[in-house]
């Protein structure tokens, strides 16, 4: 299992770690911001009245793409630094939810919800 990267180290044996910093960094956020978008607005669908079927088939959707989306983070994270990530994430998050309404949860009950983003955060203030 690779050694998880604080602050600006960055772990060798990353997929990314010879790539352009910069570039990397502006690919995952472009990435991400598609995917990040994609899950505010499965969370909005799962507001309202759903049949069980279609709400079982958007949670699954929700969960795998929340999935992709941490494990992007994560790669990112081994390639630039925790601390690095953790902004680049926080600024793309912010700006999406500035643009977005307040929604409220979901129904489907995820206690690992929010996980990476609290995993990140306690990395940085290591």
């Amino acid at each position: 299992m690779p050694e998880i990267s604080y602050a600006e180290k960055t772990d060798p044996d990353s997929i990314y770690a010879d790539e352009d910093r910069a570039s990397l960094i502006a690919g995952t956020r472009n990435e991400q911001a598609g995917r990040y978008a994609e899950i505010l607005w499965l969370e909005q669908k799962l507001i309202g009245p759903l049949r069980p079927h279609k709400e079982d088939r958007l949670c699954k959707a929700l969960a795998n793409t929340e999935a992709v989306y941490e494990a992007q983070w994560i790669e990112l994270e081994m390639a630039v630094g925790s601390r690095t990530a953790f902004k680049v994430r926080g600024r793309l998050e912010a700006q999406q939810d500035f643009n977005t309404e307040f929604i409220s949860p979901t129904r489907c009950h995820r206690e690992d919800r929010g996980q990476g983003k609290a995993r990140l955060l306690s990395a940085v203030s290591r």
